[in-house]
């Protein structure tokens, strides 16, 4: 996304891709980022980044979401696709761990 797009996003943050500078849009529009950065351009690149929830938070949502755990990544699934997925992969055991462990996403 541009800088211009993301402007229109509150309440998120930001990292611009050429040089891992994050911005804070808060829901009033105010940006917040880091001192020492200057300046932005209209057409940096920027993803956004993402803030680990709890698994009961992510679910709750009712979106899709995502966990990472241990190294491996799924990434926006509805819930019982995600445990289909899960089930596939892990033991009852490892799933528990990864309810209780994992870094859970909204997407």
């Amino acid at each position: 996304m541009r800088t211009w797009e993301v402007m229109q996003i509150s309440g998120k943050k930001f990292r611009r891709k050429s040089d891992g500078l994050i911005i804070e849009i808060e829901t009033d529009g105010t940006l917040n980022w880091e001192s020492g950065y200057k300046h932005l351009s209209i057409n940096d690149e920027w993803e956004e980044v993402k803030e680990p929830v709890s698994f009961i938070e992510a679910v709750k949502s009712g979106k899709y979401i995502g966990v990472e755990y241990s190294g491996a990544v799924y990434n926006a699934m509805n819930l019982p696709n995600l445990f289909y997925e899960l089930q596939q992969d892990y033991s009852d055991k490892t799933i528990r761990q990864i309810i209780l462990k994992g870094n859970w996403y909204i997407e």
